[in-house]
């Protein structure tokens, strides 16, 4: 996906400490969880205690930028254009701080979506910078769509 200097470059103008700007980045891209967070919610729900609990929120800002970035990329790469904003949205709220894990009959550890949120795994700041990493996402859009597909040429060679 993006580069982790373009993953930083679009941290630092977010306003996060370089340092844990690139800690959380490779934690995401590297090891065995490559882009841990983006399938199950498990994942995400586990990844984001991780994160919030060594860097505090301001990794948490990371940790959703990170998946932006990843996904706008994503969609220009199959489609040639970027993802439409209604797209992001959908696709990010999935990373929303909302479930809270559950025992499956398997044995298993799921976490609930939407619909069984119960308050006590509610996390308001977690929340209030989901929405932050949102605006700041649709704020620089434009900008953000040419540095990522000024990548992907590059990297074509055109």
């Amino acid at each position: 996906m993006p580069s982790l200097r373009l993953h930083e470059k679009w941290d630092r103008r977010f306003g996060i400490d370089p340092e844990i700007a690139r800690e959380v980045d490779e934690f995401i891209d590297l090891g065995d969880h490559h882009d841990i967070g983006r399938g199950r919610a498990r994942d995400d729900y586990f990844a984001r205690r991780h994160i919030i609990q060594r860097y505090g929120y301001e990794g948490y800002a990371v940790y959703l930028l990170h998946h932006a970035l990843d996904y706008i990329k994503w969609w220009i790469r199959k489609s040639g254009n970027p993802p439409p904003i209604e797209r992001l949205h959908k696709k990010l709220s999935k990373l929303l701080p909302l479930g809270r894990p559950y025992l499956t009959r398997t044995g298993r550890i799921g976490i609930t979506r939407f619909g069984q949120i119960s308050p006590n795994f509610l996390d308001p700041r977690a929340i209030e910078v989901f929405w932050k990493v949102i605006q700041f996402v649709e704020d620089n859009f434009d900008e953000i769509v040419e540095n990522i597909k000024s990548e992907v040429r590059s990297k074509r060679g055109i």
